[in-house]
């Protein structure tokens, strides 16, 4: 019986939340966190290449720690991928100017 109401509860909850939403975006707001600017990124890119950690460039630019850390793996992964195109080129045209023709 009381599984049932708390059931039937969960649903309402869910309900007014999705009505919320909706309301929301009809006055012009979008749901979640708002992006970080370009120029804290900027800026805690620099903090953290000077060496200050992530979590302590989050405090001081009063950014989300998750998002610092998810922007230099995204940051390393991408300058990786660079590193491993380049010598595959490289690789490629050493491959085809060094060979006799």
């Amino acid at each position: 019986m009381f599984g049932a109401i708390a059931h039937f509860e969960r649903r309402l909850i869910a309900e007014r939340i999705k009505d919320g939403i909706a309301a929301a975006r009809a006055r012009g707001k979008k749901p979640g966190r708002q992006p970080l600017d370009a120029d804290k990124v900027q800026a805690a890119l620099r903090l953290v290449e000077s060496g200050l950690s992530p979590t302590k460039a989050a405090v001081q630019l009063d950014a989300g720690t998750l998002s610092l850390f998810l922007l230099r793996s995204a940051l390393v992964s991408v300058a990786q991928r660079a590193d491993v195109a380049l010598s595959y080129c490289v690789g490629f045209l050493f491959r085809c100017y060094s060979e006799p023709k």
